[in-house]
């Protein structure tokens, strides 16, 4: 009896999963699918202010002019003479004149020469004052000019021939303040216009002023070098 009642049960559940499996087998697939959420991604452009780098660069800009700079030698000065209201201004003896004359002979042109080579310095006839004394002092002076232009050999026949006009300042103990050239009346190419600033400029110092002329600090001369070839 009781092994009636073990296969009766063993046979129930044979059916029950039986059915159960032809059940499964006969219903159509449903294959799971996960929902899928959908996510949206938009972009906001960003504008950045962007700087006015002109006017900014404009505030800064500055016109820078070119300048011309002249620089002149400041030399100390003598004190002038408190018994002349003269001895500030510069005067220029040359031009000077005087009751009395002096004859062509009592100033001989001054001239130097050597073997294919002439340097000469001519007396101007404005040149011919009456004090023995400043003819004395401007012969001295134009001479020590020739004689340094030859015992340094500053001139020779290749820098041609021309004539160099030039105006300089001494100071009353015979130092050079100033020099230049007269373009108006030289006639002379650029060698020979620097040699004859050189004439001067290593002739100097030259002898103080005669004593009546020590009332004025300083005073101005010219002079023609002309240059020849033989």
């Amino acid at each position: 009896m009781g092994n009636s009642l073990f296969y009766k049960a063993l046979f129930f559940s044979f059916f029950i999963h039986l059915v159960g499996i032809v059940f499964f087998s006969l219903s159509p697939a449903r294959p799971f699918q996960k929902s899928l959420k959908r996510i949206e991604v938009t972009y906001q452009a960003i504008k950045t202010k962007q700087e006015n780098k002109n006017t900014s660069h404009a505030k800064n800009l500055r016109i820078i002019k070119e300048e011309k700079f002249s620089r002149r030698v400041k030399l100390p000065l003598q004190k002038p003479n408190l018994f002349s209201s003269l001895g500030n201004k510069i005067r220029d003896v040359s031009k000077a004149t005087d009751n009395v004359s002096f004859s062509q002979k009592q100033v001989p042109k001054i001239k130097i020469l050597e073997s294919e080579r002439k340097i000469s310095i001519p007396i101007f006839k404005m040149e011919k004052i009456t004090n023995p004394n400043y003819v004395a002092f401007t012969g001295i002076m134009k001479r020590k000019i020739l004689q340094c232009a030859y015992k340094k050999k500053l001139y020779r026949p290749e820098f041609g021939e021309g004539s160099v006009y030039l105006s300089f300042v001494l100071l009353s103990d015979g130092r050079l303040k100033q020099i230049k050239i007269i373009d108006e009346k030289t006639a002379a190419n650029n060698d020979l216009r620097h040699i004859g600033l050189n004439m001067v400029e290593e002739s100097v110092p030259f002898a103080p002023f005669p004593q009546e002329y020590q009332i004025y600090p300083e005073l101005t001369f010219n002079v023609l070098i002309s240059f020849e070839d033989q």
